[in-house]
């Protein structure tokens, strides 16, 4: 069952709890770290979420959610995870030291290491002459990867009309064979009353 064509695209807030198990969950599904994006992978993708979904809405932590909204989401979790790291990576660099200019907590880590092929190594240590140009590589990274979620949200707006526009057709067919038994059932009515009134004359 695809969670999508039951419920809509707007998500209500998440409790850490709630986050703390759907990283878990979506840890546990490896293809989703897949870069290809052909048939088969996206497929098995597909079917990587509505697995997360229906685990996660079986622990009841709240009200049930559409496998869309778990993405959105955790398309939100990745943009947080994303900037904390960014920003002290950049941060990193200016110092003499090296030392992180603030601590990152365990579920920020937990989502980059689901994450951290998007892109690519976080943890090379720049030199002084080389920490521009790494900022500014760093910088474009996060733009595509941002850009990418922009995607993909993009798409999943595109899935969720095509569910609705499924739907949509499906009621349409159904008030067209309704009509049709309507149709059917006055012309049974129809018949039976001229066989009636034909009765009733012949006894006449």
């Amino acid at each position: 069952m695809n969670y999508t064509d039951f419920h809509p695209a707007r998500t209500s807030p998440i409790t850490p709890r709630e986050r703390e198990y759907l990283v878990q969950l979506i840890g546990e599904e490896k293809i989703l770290k897949n870069k290809d994006t052909n048939g088969k992978a996206s497929s098995l993708k597909r079917e990587a979420w509505i697995r997360i979904t229906s685990k996660f809405n079986a622990e009841a932590y709240g009200p049930e959610r559409s496998d869309l909204q778990i993405r959105k989401i955790w398309e939100r979790l990745k943009i947080k995870a994303k900037k904390v790291k960014a920003s002290n990576k950049q941060e990193t660099m200016k110092m003499d030291d090296g030392t992180p200019p603030q601590e990152e907590d365990e579920e920020t880590n937990k989502v980059f290491n689901i994450i951290a092929d998007e892109l690519g190594d976080f943890g090379n240590e720049f030199d002084s002459d080389a920490r521009e140009s790494g900022e500014h590589e760093l910088t474009i990274r996060i733009k595509e990867a941002q850009l990418r979620e922009i995607e993909l949200g993009i798409k999943l707006k595109v899935e969720a009309l095509k569910n609705t526009d499924l739907e949509r057709k499906v009621l349409e067919a159904k008030l067209v064979a309704f009509r049709k038994m309507a149709d059917a059932a006055d012309e049974v009515k129809s018949a039976a009353t001229i066989v009636q009134a034909a009765a009733f004359k012949s006894i006449d």
